[in-house]
Parts: C-alpha cells; sequence; structure tokens
C-alpha cells in the first residue's frame, strides 16, 4: 500500500481515538491553567509570571487565545486542538520508526504500525484530550527529530537543505511550548552535528535558527514589560512546591504474580523501566554498530540524539514518577524500541524485556481508556454537563456542586465583572483548585499574581498584591475552595490574605468544597 494512503488512514484512525475520548476527562486546574490564561491574552493583560512558574512557556497561551478569538472561548475548541497534536504525535512516531526500520519481505511496516499503536494507548485513551503544553512541546520536539533524521540520510554537501530548516525551526519552536523539553532536545540536536563533524559554520547556522523564535517574542515581552516576571519565575518552580518535589522513585517489581494481583505492582512499578532500559540498549547498540563498522551511520546518529533528548526529559520524570509525567515522554522510547526490534544477537534479550513491558503497559493503557472512557460514561459515574462554554463530562460527586456554584456566579455578578477563586486557607500549600470555573462562568481572576496553584505562590508579597488587586476591582465575589490539610506545609506570612477575607467578606452560599464569600 502506498505511504501517503497508509499515512491518511492512520490520521483517520488517530483522529476517531482522538475525539472519542475529548470530553471525557475532567481535571479542573491543568485545564483551568491555559483556558483562564489565553482569557487573560484576550484582555490584553500579561500573565507571565503565573504561567512560568508551572515551566509553562506561554506559547500554548498565544496559541490557545489565536482559537478562541477566531471560535470563541470554547472548551472543546481547546480540546479538538489537543487532539489534532497528539495525532500528530502518533504519527511522528510512525515516521521516524518507518526511516529508521529495515523491513524484510513479508513484515512491510510491521514495525512502524505497532510502535503507532503503542503510542496511541499513550495519548488520549489514557490521558484525556487537554490542552496542556506538553503536547504541542512533545509534537514540535518530535518533528524535529524526523527532519533531523531525514537530512542526516540525505543531507547535501553545499548549502542549507530543507530538512536542516525545518529541524531547528521546529525545535526553535519546542522551547516556546515547554522550554525544558525544548532545551535538552536543542542540546542533543548540536551534538548530533558535532558527532556528523558537520561544518562548524553549520552549527552557527543551526544556533541562529534555534535562538531566532525565542529572540523576537523576547523583544515582544521585553516592551510590553514583562521580562521581570518571566526571568523570575524561570527559577521559582519545582523547589517552592515541597510536597510534590522529589518523590521517590518506585523500585522494581521481580514478582510475575503481581501482573495480575489486585494491585498491579508489576506494572505500575516497572513502567517506569521502560524509558531506562530503552535509552541504555539502544544506546550500548548503536555505539557497537558505530564502533564495529568504523563510522557512523545516519540511523545510529538519529538514535544517539534521541537517546540523549529522552535522558534529559526523563528529569521530569525522575522528580515526579507519576503516570502523567511518563506517559507525555515516552514516545523517545518507543522510536528506541522499534529500532532494536530487528537487531540479533545479545541485543535480543534486552529488546525481549522491553517488548514484554511494552505490551503490558499498553494493556494498562487500554483498560484504563476504556474504563474512563466508555464504562464510567455509560455507569454514570461520569455526567455530561453543558455549560455556555462547552461541554464536558464531570464526576457525578461534583457535578451538582460545580453547576450550583457557576450558576450563582453568573446570576449574582455582571460580565466583566472580576472575581477571586483561591483556597480556605490561604497557608496551606496545597496542590489542587478548581481554575476551570473562571472559564465555565466567563469571569476572570481580580488579581494579576492569580492563584495559579492555590497555596503554592501566595507569599507574603503575592498576598499583599492580591489584597490590592481585590479593592482596585472592587471585588464582590470570592470562591474559596476547601483543601486537604492532612500533612500539609504552614507557609509563613500566610495570614494577611485570610485576615483580610475575613475583615472585608462575609460567607454567602456554600456548594459542597466551594464556598462564595460576599463583600460586605
Amino acid at each position: 500500500m502506498p505511504k501517503r494512503r497508509i499515512l491518511f488512514i492512520l490520521t483517520c484512525v488517530g483522529l476517531l481515538v482522538m475525539l472519542w475520548c475529548l470530553d471525557k476527562y475532567w481535571a479542573p486546574l491543568d485545564e483551568g491553567i491555559m483556558t483562564v490564561g489565553a482569557e487573560r491574552i484576550l484582555a490584553g493583560e500579561m500573565p507571565y509570571r503565573d504561567i512560568f512558574v508551572v515551566m509553562y512557556p506561554p506559547g500554548q497561551l498565544y496559541v490557545l487565545a489565536l482559537l478562541y478569538k477566531i471560535f470563541g472561548v470554547s472548551l472543546g475548541i481547546g480540546r479538538l486542538y489537543a487532539a489534532l497534536i497528539q495525532t500528530g504525535i502518533a504519527i511522528s512516531v510512525f515516521l521516524i520508526t518507518d526511516l529508521l526500520t529495515v523491513r524484510p519481505k513479508g513484515t512491510r511496516r510491521a514495525v512502524p504500525l505497532l510502535a503507532y499503536i503503542i503510542a496511541l494507548t499513550c495519548l488520549a485513551p489514557r490521558m484525556g484530550a487537554l490542552p496542556t503544553p506538553i503536547w504541542p512541546g512533545m509534537a514540535l520536539s518530535l518533528w524535529a527529530l524526523y527532519f533531523f533524521m531525514r537530512y542526516c540520510k540525505g543531507t547535501a554537501d553545499r548549502g542549507l537543505t530543507a530538512d536542516f530548516v525545518y529541524t531547528w525551526l521546529f525545535a526553535s519552536s519546542a522551547i516556546m511550548f515547554r522550554h525544558d523539553i525544548g532545551i535538552f532536545l536543542c542540546g542533543a540536536l548540536i551534538l548530533g552535528l558535532f558527532l556528523k563533524r558537520e561544518r562548524f559554520i553549520r552549527i552557527i547556522y543551526a544556533g541562529l535558527i534555534i535562538l531566532s523564535i525565542p529572540f523576537f517574542f523576547g523583544i515582544y515581552l521585553y516592551l510590553q514589560k514583562a521580562m521581570p516576571d518571566l526571568i523570575a519565575s524561570l527559577f521559582l518552580f519545582p523547589f517552592v512546591h515541597e510536597k510534590t518535589a522529589c518523590l521517590p522513585f518506585p523500585r522494581p517489581c521481580l514478582d510475575l504474580r503481581m501482573i495480575f494481583h489486585g494491585s498491579l505492582a508489576f506494572i505500575n512499578n516497572n513502567q517506569y523501566y521502560i524509558p531506562v532500559a530503552a535509552y541504555a540498549v539502544a544506546l550500548i547498540a548503536a555505539v557497537s554498530s558505530w564502533i564495529r563498522a568504523r563510522k557512523l551511520e545516519w540511523a545510529e546518529l538519529g538514535i544517539i540524539v534521541t537517546a540523549v533528548f529522552g535522558i534529559g526529559i526523563f528529569n521530569q520524570v525522575r522528580i515526579r514518577p507519576d503516570p502523567a509525567h511518563l506517559l507525555t515522554i515516552i514516545f523517545p522510547s518507543i522510536i528506541l524500541f522499534a529500532y532494536l526490534l530487528p537487531k540479533r544477537g545479545w541485543i535480543r534479550i534486552g529488546t525481549a524485556l522491553i517488548a514484554f513491558l511494552f505490551v503490558l503497559l499498553a494493556i494498562k493503557n487500554i483498560d484504563k481508556g476504556f474504563k474512563n472512557v466508555i464504562r464510567k460514561p455509560l455507569r454514570g459515574d461520569v455526567v455530561l454537563t453543558k455549560f455556555s462554554r462547552g461541554s464536558l463530562y464531570i464526576p457525578k460527586d461534583e457535578q451538582k456542586d460545580v453547576v450550583s456554584c457557576v450558576k450563582f456566579i453568573e446570576g449574582h455578578t455582571a460580565p466583566g465583572e472580576r472575581i477571586y477563586f483561591g483556597n480556605r486557607p490561604h497557608s496551606v500549600d496545597a496542590f489542587g483548585g478548581s481554575l476551570v470555573i473562571h472559564t465555565l462562568c466567563g469571569r476572570l481572576p481580580s488579581e494579576k499574581y492569580y492563584e495559579l496553584l492555590p497555596g503554592l505562590v501566595t507569599d507574603a508579597g503575592v498576598q499583599a498584591e492580591i489584597v490590592r488587586s481585590l479593592d482596585r476591582h472592587r471585588v464582590r465575589y470570592l470562591v474559596l475552595q476547601d483543601v486537604d490539610v492532612s500533612g500539609s506545609i504552614e507557609k509563613k506570612d500566610a495570614g494577611l490574605l485570610d485576615t483580610f477575607i475575613q475583615e472585608h467578606f462575609a460567607a454567602s452560599a456554600a456548594f459542597g468544597k466551594y464556598h462564595i464569600y460576599e463583600r460586605k
């Protein structure tokens, strides 16, 4: 079958899978971070300190703001955009592995198709189609790797080829969505040019293209007087959040009986070692081929660059080992695994182990996707809920409270009026919050340094800023959310905002964990 027809079929399949999962996931903090940030940009604001505090550069916000400008503010628009990006990730994995794989007769494209299927299970079926910046950051990185490998495979000795330019433009763009991912990618690609023994002038060209997009955007931020917030926030996360930084990394589980045990410890623990094994085995295989051939072939160069990139971004899984962080960066491992599959000799032992773990992970992802996308809606565990700005499924035990809270705010405030959404109390370092309620009710935050992660960045200086903003905007209503105080860290000088609220606001209504206060 022609390659174009295969790509068309795979794109259609990917979109069907992503769209099927479009509205089934409730992530009020993660989604709210992006939707509210994009709305603030449409309102002419510069929310950079808020965004960079969680390692989110402004690229995704501006894309969402543009989409909202064209189509109107809607949760569905953001999720559809995420579904398209995730489909692009799966397609890029197929193209890279198709480029790398030597296909004997009778197994035409079997390995790239397997890689595509594994990638597909790690996307929306398991994680949801949420417009978080990790997806475009990863998509741009993978496409940069694809064009880099094409460039290495068929480069011309003179001039800048299109693949060379595409490589560095995609890499530069990745920095604008996730600067940590983009920086690790650019470092790996520059290493690739050195290993390829490229002329120094081409390395200079690559550096200039890398800096082009961030440089011109930096000028824009400087003119908008947003640079101080940007620079200060780059050094703030994750050190400020003691509860979730440097979580213990899971130990490997060697008991095969735990595969089917209720805890699924074999799968849950060992899934974090898939990238470790893939990086190690692929690097050894590529370097061994390099030594035996006494020259570095383009495929081995691409594998080394991919592995180095993967090792760099694995840092976020090391700091916070949970499935969300693992599955969003596992795609380099899939590429390395596909490269290893046709290999023979001792490499087959490591490849067989990786394949076993990947099969278990895919099964778990499919099972989780089935539960979230099919079983929960059918059983009524999540309820499809319509708002003026889109529809989505909300957990049954929260649905009534969310709807009541949104209706109250819409009924008691005017369009364009500001509200404040915070914690009860603010002295607790709690990682949570339903920031998407701002978008659902169409009311923006009142303060510049709003509580992006409630309780996380509300030090004394930010609290004073919030207090001034409540007076400046004459805010009449606050929504304060109950938080889990068990094991929480009390912040110093955290009473300023709570004291102000007690003196100037009184409880007006309560809907579950959402408490509404009205100015006295």
